[in-house]
């Protein structure tokens, strides 16, 4: 299979470019990457990769570009936009890379829809998309190739409950906090991430044993991730694959779940709950606390889902095979 893959992202800070690049022959796929922003630059296109291409695929990301370099469209227009470069006899997909960011198909710009008609599919890394509702456009889940760090998880007795506030404006976990952790008595490490703002957490909520991190470089912030017991991962607004729970997983944190938060639904299928189900949520963490074996064997098993479901040979016959769903 010739693939191309255009992307709003660099190609260097790209885990599919990285991985269809190292590994994509093995796989019997001839890879190409283009920086989205080069389609506009006759220096740097080659028109030829299009053409001969059996599948372009379109990660559309709200990442922004390198300094110097203004898209001449909004970053979910890439699809419709990139349609244009693309042979008629070529398939193509794309994915929304933050297409949690609204919570309602309805609430969707037009371009947003010319971009997901103008696709022969759609890829998603949720459960069910909730804009599935509003297009007949087939939709397939795969999900980007991760990068790893070696950890032994260990039997903990006892520890906070890691919770984190995901990247949208509209996303809280203070419900969670309030309704949850609060009502067990435990403790907490409350995560925000370093794409939003200052946390703005109420007075009530902080106490001399509980924490607030923020703003850590990545390999600072796991640390803080692994000194914790169990995690819970169910955000008001936010609907999305959820970094959140890989990083739990591979730091040995099991983590109860809603599919608001899809990787920890998936790597810790025991601990799954509805949204907002704050009766069941503290009825696990008083079993978990009652029971660190539990706990230990649960972070040694979501690890071993964690790496089975990122490991970049599945991720990229995921993507093969639902490119040739289409051909």
């Amino acid at each position: 299979m010739k693939l191309v893959m255009i992307s709003e992202n660099p190609l260097e800070n790209t885990m599919w470019h990285k991985y269809l690049t190292e590994q994509g022959k093995q796989h019997d796929i001839e890879y190409t990457g283009i920086y989205s922003p080069d389609l506009m630059d006759d220096e740097k296109f080659e028109p030829n990769h299009m053409i001969d291409a059996d599948f372009v695929f379109i990660y559309a990301a709200n990442y922004g570009h390198k300094a110097g370099i203004k898209p001449i469209w909004k970053w979910y227009e890439l699809p419709y936009y990139a349609k244009r470069f693309i042979d008629s006899k070529t398939k193509c997909g794309a994915i929304f890379d933050v297409e949690d960011h609204i919570e309602s198909g309805r609430g969707y710009p037009k371009e947003w829809w010319n971009s997901v008609n103008a696709m022969d599919m759609m890829f998603t890394g949720v459960r069910v998309p909730d804009w599935s509702r509003f297009t007949d456009t087939p939709i397939v889940y795969i999900v980007e190739p991760k990068p790893m760090v070696e950890h032994i998880p260990k039997l903990k007795l006892s520890g906070n409950i890691a919770v984190l506030r995901h990247t949208p404006i509209e996303a809280s976990a203070f419900h969670t906090i309030e309704n949850t952790i609060l009502k067990t008595g435990k403790h907490y490490t409350y995560f925000h991430s370093g794409w939003s703002s200052a946390p703005k957490l109420p007075v009530l909520y902080p106490s001399e044993w509980d924490d607030i991190v923020w703003n850590l470089k990545w390999e600072e912030y796991l640390k803080e991730v692994a000194k914790c017991f169990i995690a819970i991962d169910d955000n008001e607004g936010y609907y999305g694959w959820s970094r959140f729970g890989y990083e739990c997983a591979m730091m040995g944190v099991p983590v109860i779940s809603s599919d608001h938060a899809y990787s920890a639904y998936q790597f810790f299928p025991e601990l799954r709950v509805e949204h907002k189900d704050y009766t069941t949520q503290r009825m696990l963490i008083h079993a978990l606390y009652d029971d660190p074996d539990t706990v230990y064997r649960l972070a040694i098993k979501g690890m071993e889902n964690m790496r089975q479901h990122l490991d970049p040979d599945v991720c990229i016959e995921r993507l093969k095979a639902a490119a040739e769903i289409v051909l």
